[in-house]
């Protein structure tokens, strides 16, 4: 194959395999897949200030018939340890949870913890 031949198709060569490359991993959001085995350690601080609360919930959001207003308690974190309170227009940093038990979360999801003292945030972690 001569050089002339081959330089028009090297841009199309490269395309091809650059799509197949990138589509091999799926780009996360979440907590990494690792952390979901992590045993939460009971005197963690991260754990210490949390206090656990229920919130009554409606299931059913997009329905308005009579049958539709079942309840069921929704479980969260919130710590306010670090909160500047309302007036001092302090944020408030909310972690919304899969549909799985969010207390290895507390422990793991760094980024809420780690900041709210620098912020003064009303952390919650919502399940």
């Amino acid at each position: 194959m001569t050089p002339k031949l081959f330089l028009p198709g090297l841009p199309c060569l490269f395309i091809v395999i650059l799509n197949c490359v990138s589509a091999t991993e799926m780009p996360r959001l979440s907590v990494s897949p690792n952390w979901k085995n992590v045993k939460p350690i009971s005197n963690s601080p991260a754990l210490i200030d949390f206090k656990e609360a229920y919130y009554t919930q409606t299931l059913d959001h997009f329905n308005y018939r009579p049958d539709s207003y079942k309840t069921f308690k929704q479980r969260y974190f919130i710590n306010n340890k670090y909160w500047g309170g309302a007036k001092s227009n302090s944020p408030i940093f909310a972690y919304l949870g899969a549909e799985q038990p969010i207390t290895n979360d507390l422990v793991v999801a760094g980024f809420l913890n780690d900041n709210a003292p620098d912020f003064k945030a009303l952390t919650i972690f919502i399940e």
